[in-house]
């Protein structure tokens, strides 16, 4: 027996994400653009028939319930950056940079909206890498310009954190007397 597809969820069905490979620098050469790591929650918004439904990326369903407490409720912003369907297409099968200009051009631009196109760089990666450090931003996403969407652990798909690390002094109870 398969795995029922949730309500809600298009002919399509729910999808495995692609996770990306943490590595310690960047690629180098042609072929791959960068994107601003951002931190929070990934997930997979399904829009059939007007009715708009978030998964996590296990498959549980976060979508505002009539009470109105969901996940969504608490988002501020929705980055978008890659869709593996659009519109009932299956674009796994599409290069990368095709599925992105499809997306882009679904997402109203404007720097108060909720939703954002995740934009990226062609450029050099060690150097964006760096401007991003020192920006203080927690990493980059490098993403190979012509690979295909596969769900699962991905090599096309690498990322880059800016670790920071601080010491700091933690007192122990009972010997921190005067």
């Amino acid at each position: 027996m398969g795995r029922r597809r949730p309500k809600g969820v298009s002919a399509l069905g729910l999808i495995k994400p692609e996770l990306p490979t943490l590595v310690r620098s960047p690629p180098t050469g042609e072929g791959w653009i960068h994107e601003i790591k951002n931190d929070g929650y990934r997930t997979l918004i399904v829009i059939d028939q007007g009715r708009v439904r978030d998964f996590s990326r296990p498959g549980r369903d976060w979508t505002i319930s009539p009470r109105g407490r969901g996940v969504r409720q608490a988002l501020l912003r929705v980055f978008c950056f890659r869709p593996p369907h659009l519109n009932g297409h299956d674009l796994r099968r599409t290069p990368l940079m095709e599925r992105r200009a499809a997306l882009r051009k679904l997402i109203k631009p404007g720097p108060c909206s909720p939703i954002q196109f995740s934009d990226h760089a062609d450029c050099d990666g060690a150097r964006f890498f760096r401007a991003a450090a020192d920006l203080g931003l927690e990493g980059i996403i490098f993403k190979r310009a012509s690979s295909l969407y596969r769900g699962g652990p991905s090599r096309n798909w690498l990322k880059t954190k800016n670790m920071v690390e601080s010491e700091f002094e933690t007192p122990t109870p009972g010997l921190c007397r005067d």
